[in-house]
């Protein structure tokens, strides 16, 4: 079964961090990929872009609108496609508290 993990957070609040926060949610994020990659379950892991930068895509009756930011709510962040294999259990929630489906 596969799970794809959406990450959505607050740039505001990130920026709003101290050095020895960030650090600590840097290790965290970067424990948890390498837990998932050493158990061979990480099928990728992609970084998304800023809300300063990036463009939302929506289609709606096969017609794409697309919006520039920048955008002031939560953004996503980040994505991740994770696999359970035979045996294993689901993945459990990243430290940001990403949710998962199946």
């Amino acid at each position: 079964m596969k799970y794809i993990c959406l990450a959505y957070e607050e740039e505001n609040k990130l920026n709003g961090l101290s050095r020895d926060e960030w650090d600590q949610l840097r290790a965290e994020t970067l424990s948890y990929v390498e837990e998932l990659r050493k158990t061979g379950r990480l099928i990728t892991a992609e970084p998304l872009k800023s809300v300063r930068t990036a463009s939302t895509v929506r289609v709606r009756n096969g017609k794409a609108t697309i919006t520039d930011g920048p955008f002031e709510t939560s953004f996503l962040s980040s994505i991740s496609l994770d696999e359970q294999r035979n045996g294993q259990h689901s993945p459990k929630p990243h430290p940001t508290e990403c949710s998962f489906f199946s």
